[in-house]
């Protein structure tokens, strides 16, 4: 009779569950896709048409779908009127956002060097709202999407600064170019966790920039990604940096090819790291490569690299090698290389660079079931 009762009260208790819906854009209640963006709750599906959106979206935090139908279709024009994403509040990877051309975006403000105010991020922007320091993680996932012809001073296309773990999936990173001292894509402090998978990063013109790809007290990671006729200033794809020892992070450049770019500065390199830290570059493929110093350069640390190929790349004529490791004398490091080739590569003056080169002092070469071409 008890066990009757209790079954009795709970079917006669209220509902609240509620279920997922989907909500159209344009429609009649939604013609906008920020406006689909506020009445959207955690879990549902903010599906958007093809046609091109004069909109700069700001995401609350909650966790949904915004879909489009596809990249070319439904545009997301910034409008040179902000950023075409704006995420300041907390988002995990269930927040998903696929299907877009992101273009035209001018990014959003935020303090720069001298403490005044810079753009940052024209297509995607990812900082905490009106944060000094680290805030709650923001993690989007943004994937199956274009992000193309934006501007700003810090990372033209992509700026995240004190993030989460922000993913980035099958997406075209193109032609958001800058004469200014900017990269496509700046990431740094925090905590922040950014990964690029199956992505294509190309025809970058960044003459002023450092690189391509700014990297600064943050973990990355690449993998079966393409960097494709990027041309900046001193690393024309990656530089990555650490300048603080609190949180380790980490690099991981995995199965990635870097072919066609080239570097304006004669000390320049396709791939810069600076850090202490170990970091493993595994299966990549670089080749026609135009730089200065070197196609991969190691400022300090223990390096390896395994299952790599350099070849057909042009150094300077005062280069250091085409894997160089640049280290003070008073550092213990470690270059090694596995089952690597380093082979057809050539200077300005129609020489043959060193394949492999690390600084005199106490760092150690070691090299394993490697094709080294030497001078």
């Amino acid at each position: 009779m008890k066990k009757l009762v209790a079954i009795c009260l709970i079917l006669a208790m209220p509902v609240f569950l509620r279920a997922q819906a989907t909500l159209i854009v344009p429609g009649t209640n939604y013609p906008t896709i920020q406006s689909a963006i506020n009445a959207a709750a955690p879990g549902d599906t903010v599906l958007v048409a093809a046609g091109t959106y004069f909109e700069n979206l700001v995401f609350p935090a909650k966790d949904f779908h915004l879909k489009g139908a596809g990249i070319g279709q439904s545009i997301i024009d910034g409008g040179q009127a902000g950023s075409c994403l704006n995420f300041g509040i907390q988002v995990s990877n269930a927040m998903v956002v696929e299907g877009f051309t992101l273009m035209n975006g001018s990014g959003e403000l935020v303090i720069g060097g001298g403490f005044s105010f810079v753009p940052a991020g024209g297509g995607v922007f990812i900082h905490p709202i009106g944060a000094t320091g680290a805030g709650p993680p923001i993690s989007p996932t943004i994937k199956s999407c274009e992000i193309t012809q934006n501007t700003a001073e810090f990372g033209t296309g992509i700026f995240v600064r004190w993030g989460g773990n922000v993913r980035f999936e099958d997406c075209h990173i193109h032609g958001n170019n800058s004469t200014l001292f900017s990269s496509a894509i700046d990431a740094h402090w925090g905590g922040t966790n950014v990964t690029f998978e199956n992505c294509v990063v190309e025809n970058h013109i960044l003459p002023s920039g450092l690189s391509t790809v700014k990297l600064d007290d943050c973990a990355a990671i690449f993998r079966d990604c393409r960097f494709v006729n990027n041309t900046a200033f001193a690393y024309s794809c990656i530089q990555y940096q650490i300048s603080s020892s609190t949180n380790p992070p980490n690099l991981g450049i995995e199965n990635c090819s870097f072919v066609g770019n080239s570097s304006v500065h004669s000390n320049g390199s396709v791939v810069y790291i600076l850090s202490t830290f170990p970091v493993a570059i595994e299966n990549c493929l670089f080749a026609k490569n135009v730089s200065g110093l070197s196609v991969l350069s190691f400022g300090q640390g223990s390096k390896g690299i395994r299952n790599c190929t350099f070849a057909d790349n042009q150094l300077g004529a005062n280069n250091s090698g085409v894997v160089t490791l640049l280290v003070p004398t008073f550092f213990n490091d470690t270059l090694r290389v596995e089952n690597c080739i380093v082979y057809g590569n050539f200077d300005t003056n129609g020489g043959v660079p060193l394949g492999t080169n690390v600084m005199p002092g106490s760092a150690t070469y070691v090299e394993l079931n490697s094709l080294i071409e030497s001078p």
